[in-house]
């Protein structure tokens, strides 16, 4: 993915469609109303939730744009409650793109949710066993199998931290 627009695209036409599909199994009737690019430069997060047309994503294209023409091995965090979780934690990644997958994921599994508190008229954590059970199904079926060996990405990405540290000290050493 070289451009905003081709991201955009991707998610668009391709990780959406995905995901839907695979909450379908779980959902046949959700349906994604609205999904949302927030341009602003200062907008710092991505959200899932209900929207008046219906349930819905809103993606910070600024967040986007960090991931886009990653280069290199990247880890990627989850929040700390789940990171360390092998299915829907942090990763080791080896392109941008696996990010991008993860970040739809994550926030399809919230708009689903919202679905379906709505139907129910109940409501739990944003994070809780509803949330995980949707995000589960949506990573194991969709982000999970481009991941790659963790333990060999995790390995030639901590040796990189290394040199780059060792780098780093030998400057401040020079100056």
């Amino acid at each position: 993915m070289q451009t905003l627009r081709d991201i955009k695209e991707y998610i668009t036409y391709k990780a959406v469609p995905d995901c839907v599909s695979i909450i379908n199994k779980k959902l046949p009737n959700f349906k994604l109303a609205v999904l949302k690019f927030d341009d602003a430069s200062d907008r710092r997060s991505h959200r899932g939730g209900m929207y008046s047309k219906g349930p819905g994503i809103n993606l910070a294209t600024s967040l986007l744009k960090h991931w886009m023409d990653k280069q290199g091995i990247a880890r990627f965090y989850e929040y700390p409650a789940f990171d360390e979780d092998t299915v829907i934690g942090g990763a080791y990644i080896a392109e941008g793109k696996i990010a991008i997958d993860i970040i739809t994921a994550h926030e399809i599994a919230h708009a689903a949710q919202h679905y379906v508190y709505k139907l129910l008229n109940t409501r739990c954590k944003p994070h809780g066993p509803l949330w995980r059970d949707i995000y589960t199904t949506v990573r194991t079926e969709f982000v999970n199998g481009q991941l790659g060996d963790q333990a060999k990405l995790k390995q030639i990405y901590e040796k990189r931290l290394k040199e780059i540290k060792q780098e780093l000290l030998a400057r401040v050493g020079k100056e």
